[in-house]
């Protein structure tokens, strides 16, 4: 049987996190912010550069480990 608790605790969780993220790099100045270049609102300014980036912590890793994490929570 899946783990389907868990799963859905780290789906929320990613979610959460992406919508921090959002927060966080909408309200940076557009001319500075490496995040508003390379990416847009409607994502979330999610960036593909910071994507296993693991010389910084950055909340793109953090995301898709939590994602990976609720989809195995499920395949189990």
């Amino acid at each position: 049987m899946p783990l389907v608790v868990p799963a859905v605790i780290f789906f929320v969780l990613a979610l959460a996190l992406l919508l921090h993220h959002g927060w966080k790099h909408h309200h940076e100045d557009p001319a500075t912010s490496l995040a508003q270049q390379e990416s847009c609102p409607e994502v979330c300014y999610f960036q593909r550069s910071d994507v296993c980036n693991f010389r910084t912590c950055n909340h793109e890793t953090w995301i898709l480990l939590l994602i990976a994490l609720g989809a195995v929570c499920l395949l189990l």
